[in-house]
């Protein structure tokens, strides 16, 4: 599974991978799957992603049907926007 180098402001990397990719010149368009954590409540992080860097776990982060899940949580994402 490709992965790439996720960070925080702090510094503190997330293992991350690359779950969709095509090539949008000039460059590419991806989808970068990760699990956060300390999230603030109500509010928002900001993440860096260094695509000229491996990530340093390369496991495979289950998702299916448009849903992970960890020991406390279960998230479900609706893939459709409306506009």
């Amino acid at each position: 599974m490709a992965s790439v180098l996720v960070r925080d402001a702090s510094g503190k990397t997330y293992p991350a991978q690359i779950v969709w990719g095509k090539s949008t010149p000039p460059g590419y368009t991806m989808k970068v799957q990760f699990i956060a954590d300390d999230m603030p409540a109500g509010g928002y992080k900001t993440f860096y992603v260094d695509m000229t860097k491996p990530g340093e776990f390369n496991e495979v982060i289950p998702f299916k049907d448009n849903t992970f899940e960890t020991d406390f949580f279960r998230v479900k994402f609706n893939m459709k926007t409306e506009g």
